[in-house]
């Protein structure tokens, strides 16, 4: 049975219950990840303290989840949006309230509200517990855990995230975003290629589009599609070269180094980490 928690992600009812006790185990759902040869789940730390971070670090050695790291929301946000990391894990601070802020924050961005969360955080009064079900986080993972068992446990969210999106993939009713403004075409992939986008493009990507963004500024954004495998690489080759070819932009976040080590793309168009260097590339060609 499926349910609406907050405003947020889609939650199994039978995956959610007792999950936010301090004390218990993290929930068995006998679900995983794709896997495919250089798979990499992004995970982002946000945690102010350096400790904690050498810990999270230490700990993913040698795993398949590359870890990025924030000391403040600001940059948080910022990477949260622009890599959008498979799971966010919030460090606690001095105050449990200012952790719930951050997730709150995260929650209300288009961009990161769908996205799995964790809070790292001592044993929670009962009205906290409850704040966090609202904001439809996945678990809370105790500060003292030793790097051995943290790994697992990062491990176990990101697949229990990864169902959770599925679950959020199936639901939504687009799988293409098009923004258009000032001469600047922005089109957003939010959902699987081959699944999911592939054929609603063979519907949006038509002769009228093309001919109506021709002068445009293309942009092509596909740092929330959740995994490219190798094999759907060649989709999203197809979609730039629909979309105008060598004067596409490509927004890629995460999947920047799969784009730019297995196709042309990388040597064709300009490959854009985040938002902001793209922004900064635009402003020097005026």
């Amino acid at each position: 049975m499926v349910s609406t928690i907050g405003s947020s992600v889609l939650l199994l009812k039978s995956e959610v219950q007792n999950l936010l006790q301090p004390t218990s185990h993290f929930l068995t759902c006998g679900c995983s990840v794709l896997k495919y040869e250089g798979h990499v789940s992004l995970v982002l730390l946000i945690d102010a303290d350096p400790n904690q971070v050498s810990k999270f670090e230490h700990a993913m050695q040698g795993s398949e989840v590359r870890l990025l790291t924030a000391s403040n929301l600001a940059r948080g946000l910022e990477l949260a949006k622009s890599g959008s990391p498979d799971l966010i894990m919030v460090g606690a601070t001095e105050k449990s309230t200012d952790s719930i802020s951050v997730i709150s924050n995260l929650r209300k961005e288009h961009t990161t509200r769908e996205i799995g969360i964790c809070l790292i955080s001592a044993p929670l009064e009962k009205g906290l517990i409850l704040r966090l079900k609202q904001l439809a986080v996945l678990d809370i993972v105790p500060p003292s855990m030793q790097a051995a068992d943290l790994r697992g446990r990062v491990e176990r969210a990101v697949a229990v995230a990864e169902k959770l999106r599925l679950q959020q993939e199936l639901k939504r009713a687009n799988h293409i975003n098009v923004s258009r403004k000032g001469g600047r075409t922005q089109v957003t992939v939010l959902s699987n290629l081959k699944d999911f986008a592939l054929p609603e493009a063979k519907v949006v990507f038509n002769h009228f589009f093309l001919k109506l963004i021709k002068p445009d500024i293309v942009i092509l954004d596909i740092r929330q599609v959740p995994e490219i495998p190798p094999t759907e690489l060649r989709i999203l080759d197809q979609f730039v070269t629909v979309l105008g070819g060598e004067k596409v932009l490509v927004l890629a976040g995460k999947h920047l180094g799969s784009i730019v080590s297995q196709t042309e793309i990388g040597s064709r168009n300009k490959v854009f980490f985040s938002s902001e260097e793209m922004d900064t590339f635009l402003a020097r060609k005026k």
